[in-house]
């Protein structure tokens, strides 16, 4: 089995897939993102030296490098998490061998506010952090609201309060609240869509301050409102 995992939340995602093909008897082989590949590849080492050798293995690198951990005959199963393109081209590859695959990819999840919603703080904080949470960089995070047109300024009153009192800045600083974007590809895709927005005669709200000094420059982007 080959489970490959995505930059944002690797070592959970792998939790929720490795265990389970373990147990089940297979041998297992990882590919970490290769942005981000240093956590995930200590957290195999470390399970593979409590199981006998070879059957817990983990490979890093490029992604256009990967293709033997797919097409190989001897893989019985992909699981992979990450982007539409990515499970694309892995769904093309593994349908060669029949190689059976489950894709987690990325989604378009929508939060809606009907007329007797409750609108409080327990709610716009939850809101929020659906929204927000690791800079908005999760494939569950909500992408859309939907909400009722008489509670609409309320809402949105709501998270302006929430989003003006960000602290955007290094991400293990205590006063931070949010963080920068994973990599300069990851900052380019979300200024793409926001200027896309734009383009198409969106009202885009920014909040909050961008970093100084030597965080200048960083992947840090201002939380928006569309």
């Amino acid at each position: 089995m080959t489970i490959i995992v995505p930059f944002n939340w690797p070592i959970a995602i792998l939790g929720a897939a490795l265990p389970h093909a373990l147990l089940a008897g297979n041998t297992a082989i990882v590919k970490p993102p290769p942005s981000a590949p240093l956590a995930t590849t200590r957290v195999v080492q470390r399970v593979a030296e409590k199981l006998p050798p070879g059957v817990l293995n983990v490979v890093t690198g490029e992604d256009q490098n990967m293709s033997g951990l797919i097409q190989n005959t001897d893989i019985a199963k992909v699981c992979f998490t990450g982007s539409v393109n990515g499970g694309k081209r892995i769904a093309e590859m593994a349908a060669k061998s029949l190689t059976r695959v489950t894709l987690e990819l990325g989604g378009n999840d929508a939060a809606i506010f009907a007329e007797d919603a409750v609108i409080d703080d327990t709610h716009l904080d939850r809101l929020y952090a659906a929204i927000f949470d690791s800079t908005g960089q999760i494939c569950m995070n909500a992408k859309r609201v939907y909400v009722h047109s008489s509670r609409l300024d309320e809402l949105v009153a709501g998270l302006e309060t929430r989003l003006n009192n960000a602290v955007i800045g290094y991400g293990l600083d205590e006063g931070t609240t949010m963080g920068p974007l994973h990599q300069p590809a990851q900052k380019a895709f979300v200024e793409e869509i926001i200027q896309e927005a734009k383009d198409n005669g969106a009202d885009v709200r920014e909040y909050g301050t961008l970093p100084t000094g030597d965080l200048a420059g960083g992947n840090f982007l201002r939380p928006a409102l569309v």
